[in-house]
């Protein structure tokens, strides 16, 4: 070999492993959000122990827990670890060391896995309590859970958001109608009074921070600023015609808990060489129907099968591929539909967005879903955008029963991370 091949050879290798060395480390870079990492881990579920629905919340100092659930469809017996990692109240890392939020193991390890019983697909499942008798959490904040495998902390599978309250004041927010007529029909808004129950907060306008998020969806969160009224005992924000949100609609409903029958979402269920194939009804924007009340899960979902023997509907509920279709008038130029819900962690990313089908002429989704009960809605974003700009192509009616977080966030003198010190669920 010549000398000017064998150097061109050395260099396309060298190429070679820089490239598959970026391309791994933008796979695993950590996200301080909802993700999933790897295409093998599906069906994701992290809730508060006995409250499936619920925000993943606990209270400092208690016995609350959080459960974690997902699926592996390499179906191969993995041992995974987790880590939690403190954060402040906009989602960076808290300028802390490990042991100066948790108490004993920083790491812990997942002592349940179990195989799929009788499914087209199979898969592992897993499942953990958090936090474990190793590891005790002494801090009130934000945080995140890390998932890995063993042996490689640096190449997470899984992440998921959830927080520790320090309950220090008492939150009172009421829910209303607007009274300016162009708000009325399609928002709601809201008063907030921040109770301080002795609490010292001696720099409100700086180290105070107040967010709410409406059904746990992180693209509607917002930032509640400029208190109307300050005193020793309490904070009030009630500046009329300033704190609204959007009322949107219920949430569209996939009701997939049997795959022998279609229900009333379901066009057709089919069977072929690779298991079940759900096609959805066309869905069409809702923008002027009339609201029309029914009952949903405010974004949420849940596994359930009505198929087999229900000893486990996790390891006994079944995947299919779920194509969901929309019908649009005219196709947005400059912006994209995406399908939003718990399941998704209500993220506008690529594998959320509703492609156009030419030939069918609508806009298609197609995603391996578990057996269950699933809320999901359509957004439409503009490209380059900001939270304002997002359109919600279901409709907005003041009448929508939603579900509102409230956070509210301090950062005492002297620390160097923001405490949660007060949280309220709004219905």
């Amino acid at each position: 070999m010549s000398k000017l091949k064998f150097v061109t050879l050395l260099l396309s290798l060298l190429i070679t492993v820089k490239v598959s060395t970026l391309l791994a480390q933008s796979q695993y870079e950590l996200r301080y959000s909802d993700h999933v990492y790897v295409e093998n881990i599906r069906s994701v579920q992290w809730y508060n122990k006995g409250l499936e629905q619920m925000i993943p919340i606990i209270r400092l100092g208690s016995a609350d827990k959080l459960n974690l659930h997902f699926d592996d469809l390499y179906n191969s017996t993995q041992n995974y670890y987790f880590r939690l990692i403190l954060c402040n109240a906009d989602w960076t890392p808290a300028d802390l060391l490990t042991m100066e939020y948790i108490d004993g193991q920083e790491e812990d390890f997942f002592g349940y896995n179990a195989s799929s019983i009788n499914t087209v697909i199979a898969f592992s499942h897993y499942k953990v309590t958090v936090p474990t008798a190793a590891m005790r959490i002494t801090k009130s904040g934000n945080y995140l859970l890390k998932v890995y495998p063993e042996g490689s902390p640096d190449e997470p599978i899984i992440t998921r958001r959830f927080y520790v309250v320090e309950p220090k004041v008492a939150v009172d927010a009421s829910v209303f109608t607007p009274n300016a007529p162009q708000y009325r029909d399609q928002y709601q808004e809201f008063k907030i009074k921040i109770n301080l129950n002795g609490y010292s907060m001696p720099n409100v306008l700086t180290d105070l921070k107040v967010s709410m998020m409406q059904n746990h969806a992180e693209y509607t969160k917002q930032w509640i600023q400029n208190p109307t009224s300050i005193n020793n005992e309490e904070v009030v924000f009630d500046k009329p015609n300033h704190f609204f949100f959007k009322g949107s609609n219920e949430f569209r409903i996939l009701d997939m808990r049997s795959l022998k029958a279609s229900t009333a979402s379901i066009r057709n269920i089919e069977f072929g060489k690779t298991g079940y194939v759900v096609n959805t009804l066309v869905a069409k924007p809702r923008f002027n129907e009339r609201y029309l009340k029914y009952e949903d899960l405010n974004g949420g979902f849940s596994f359930i099968t009505w198929d087999n023997y229900n000893e486990d509907d996790y390891i006994e509920a079944d995947y299919a591929t779920v194509n969901f279709f929309y019908e649009l008038d005219s196709i947005p130029a400059e912006g994209k539909v995406y399908l939003l819900g718990g399941f998704n962690s209500f993220v506008p990313e690529k594998e959320n967005l509703m492609i156009y089908d030419s030939k069918l002429r609508l806009f298609k989704n197609t995603k391996l879903l578990k057996q269950g009960y699933y809320d999901f809605r359509y957004v439409y974003i503009p490209d380059n955008h900001d939270s304002n700009q997002i359109v919600d192509l279901e409709g907005n009616h003041f009448e929508t029963l939603n579900k509102y977080q409230i956070f509210i966030y301090y950062r005492e003198q002297g620390l160097n991370w923001d405490k949660l010190v007060g949280f309220e669920s709004l219905n």
